[in-house]
């Protein structure tokens, strides 16, 4: 599967406008703070 650069700032784009992110930094903290993520104990 291939997916271009230009699709995958489109998507991250649109998600950080739906969660009010300034930034990616913010969209990952979104997501482990919502469950999205998930840390795995080593």
């Amino acid at each position: 599967m291939v997916i271009s650069p230009t699709t995958v700032k489109t998507h991250v784009s649109r998600a950080m406008t739906k969660v009010h992110a300034r930034d990616r930094a913010q969209l990952v903290v979104f997501a482990y703070e919502t469950g999205m993520v998930l840390t795995r104990n080593t």
